[in-house]
């Protein structure tokens, strides 16, 4: 979580950077070589990690998975900052000492990209073996939201490796794969909407019914009557509501698909991530009227003799 915070801090530096190259008529000229790091750092470095700290911590509470090993939990998020690190230090090197034709330090550049998608590959690994080994074999929206979260990022990583070994050893791959739809931007978009927001979804259907109900818990302390009338988080939250979010969240995942091969599917999308935002926004809002009128309840339970 540290190293994701410090991320964050970082992603702010180099928009600033970019902010100021394009409002001081590119008197900062290093920074244009920067964009794809300030991508890397917020969707690698800050998002990335926090979500990979929160999974560590996660997973085994709610879903009563087995604890990440060691060597995942403690050394991969350092692994991947130092990975980072390395990977915008030369690019600014190379950017300063005008090397960026020379084929080492280009080397460089290509193993730290590498070596940052294996790792995320490692993790997605780690994490459906982990997921796989609970010890509640129950459907679950959550533990579904998951596996297609870690599913996408696995993927990305895999095909965004295999464009770049195409890219580099059969000339007019390159064209060809645009021409096919597949580049940097649609993997970014599968990236953002199937890894990020997917585990999005499978902390907001776990986080809120499960805060509601330790809220109310605490409310009713230990008086017995008022216990009574404690609801479970499925009657705050039902598997069925849930069940729809799913549905609504892979229909809009495929309608992005479909749109980054054909643009003009650009209203289909917009009306796919409205109906789930909004039924998301709908269920927020159920659970909340849910929350108040037990809470009401409880209160005058307690205030009986």
């Amino acid at each position: 979580m540290r190293l994701g915070f410090i991320a964050m801090l970082v992603v702010g530096i180099i928009a600033s950077l970019l902010l100021a190259d394009y409002l001081f008529a590119s008197q900062f000229n290093i920074t244009k070589k920067l964009t794809d790091n300030h991508a890397s750092w917020g969707l690698i470095g800050w998002i990335s990690l926090v979500i990979m700290g929160v999974s560590f911590q996660v997973l085994p509470m709610f879903h009563v998975a087995p604890a990440f090993p060691l060597w995942c939990s403690r050394f991969l998020p350092g692994f991947l900052f130092m990975v980072l690190l390395t990977h915008t230090l030369v690019t600014l090197g190379m950017t300063q000492l005008a090397l960026i034709n020379i084929p080492a330090w280009q080397m460089i550049q290509s193993i730290c990209t590498t070596l940052l998608k294996l790792g995320l590959m490692v993790y997605a690994i780690t994490a459906i073996h982990c997921l796989n080994r609970r010890k509640r074999k129950i459907n679950d929206v959550s533990v579904t939201c998951w596996f297609i979260a870690l599913c996408c990022l696995f993927l990305c990583c895999v095909i965004s490796l295999v464009m770049n070994v195409m890219t580099n050893t059969m000339t007019g791959t390159e064209s060809g794969l645009l021409s096919l739809g597949w580049s940097p931007l649609t993997l970014a978009s599968v990236f953002i909407y199937g890894w990020i927001i997917s585990v999005i979804m499978a902390m907001i259907i776990k986080i809120i019914p499960f805060l509601a109900y330790l809220h109310l818990q605490r409310q009713c302390g230990f008086h017995m009557q008022a216990f009574s009338l404690l609801p479970n988080m499925h009657e705050l939250l039902s598997k069925s509501r849930m069940q729809y979010l799913l549905y609504s969240h892979v229909f809009s995942l495929f309608t992005l698909i479909i749109t980054l091969y054909n643009p003009a599917n650009y209203w289909l999308l917009s009306l796919a991530i409205m109906g789930q935002f909004g039924y998301l926004l709908f269920l927020m809002v159920s659970v909340s009227g849910r929350y108040r009128g037990k809470a009401k309840a409880i209160d005058k339970a307690l205030l009986l003799p």
